[in-house]
C-alpha cells in the first residue's frame, strides 16, 4: 500500500513533527552529568577568612581559624615551594599549626562551603588531599551536614579522617553521596589539627559532579510517563491535515 502523491507534503510534516517530539521524549526520560561545584583555590591569602574575604573560583567559602590564631587556615603555595605541585598547579587550602582542631563539637580550624544540590542525583564528591609532617592523632577531617547554619552546629556525617598518613604525596578521595542527602541546605567542611609550625594538611581541585534527573522526575517537566506520553499525542494530533489518503 502508498499513499498518493497529493498527500506527500502532509506526511512529511508528520514524519518532521514526531521527529522533533521524539528528540523531545528523549530528553524527557534522560539523566545528564553535570558539573556542580569546582574548586582550585587560585588567589592566595595568609590568613583567609573565606569567600567575603579573598574570593575563590566558588562563593560561599567560610572559616573558623583558631582561638587567637588568624592564619592556622590560609590559601597559599607552600607545597609547592616545597617541590610537589598539586593537581592544578598554584595555590591549594592550607591548614598549619591547627592546635585547636578536632574539637568536640568542632569549633575551630575549618573551612566549610554551602553547596545546593537540589537538582541532582547520583552526587559524587571529588578532592585531592596532602599531609606534611603531621603527628599521631593529626591529619585532616572531610564531613558533611545538611543542616549546620555556620559550618559547627548541626549534624555532620564524617566522609573521611586522615591521621598521620604517608607524606609528601597527593591522593585522591571520591566519595558517593546517598540521593537521601543531595538537597539545597548541603554543606562540605575540611578540618584539621597539627600541634606544631610547618606542620600542614594541605586540600586541592575540590569539585562536586551529579546527574540531573530526567524531566519526567522533575517538577519542570511532566510528572510521570503517562503526562508525558498525553502531552507527546497531544501535540502529534493538534491542528492535524487531512488525514492520509492511501491508494
Amino acid at each position: 500500500m502508498k499513499y498518493s502523491t497529493a498527500h506527500g507534503l502532509c506526511v512529511r510534516k508528520h514524519a518532521i513533527h514526531f521527529h522533533a517530539l521524539i528528540v523531545l521524549f528523549t530528553s524527557v526520560l534522560t539523566s545528564y552529568s553535570a558539573s556542580i561545584f569546582n574548586e582550585t583555590f587560585p588567589n592566595a591569602d595568609g590568613n583567609w577568612n573565606g569567600s567575603s574575604d579573598t574570593a575563590q573560583n566558588e562563593p560561599g567559602w567560610a572559616t573558623h581559624q583558631g582561638n587567637g590564631d588568624a592564619n592556622d587556615v590560609k590559601i597559599s603555595n607552600e607545597d609547592v615551594a616545597g617541590g610537589s605541585v598539586p593537581p592544578s598547579g598554584g595555590n591549594h587550602l592550607t591548614f598549619e599549626d591547627c592546635d585547636e582542631g578536632f574539637g568536640t563539637p568542632e569549633t575551630y580550624d575549618i573551612a566549610y562551603v554551602p553547596i545546593d544540590l537540589s537538582a541532582y542525583v547520583n552526587v559524587q564528591i571529588r578532592y585531592y588531599w596532602q599531609s606534611d609532617d603531621v603527628d599521631a592523632g593529626e591529619g585532616l577531617r572531610v564531613a558533611f551536614s545538611t543542616n549546620s547554619t555556620d559550618g559547627i552546629d548541626g549534624t555532620w556525617i564524617q566522609i573521611a579522617e586522615y591521621l598521620n598518613p604517608t607524606d609528601d604525596r597527593w591522593s585522591y578521595a571520591t566519595y558517593n553521596l546517598s540521593d537521601a542527602y543531595a538537597v539545597g541546605t548541603f554543606v562540605l567542611r575540611f578540618s584539621s589539627r597539627e600541634n606544631v609550625f610547618n606542620e600542614h594538611m594541605y586540600v586541592d581541585d575540590v569539585s562536586v559532579i551529579g546527574d540531573i534527573p530526567p524531566l519526567a522526575n522533575n517538577n519542570g517537566g511532566a510528572t510521570n510517563i503517562t503526562d508525558t506520553t498525553a502531552l507527546l499525542q497531544g501535540q502529534v494530533t493538534a491542528g492535524d491535515p487531512t488525514p492520509i489518503a492511501y491508494v
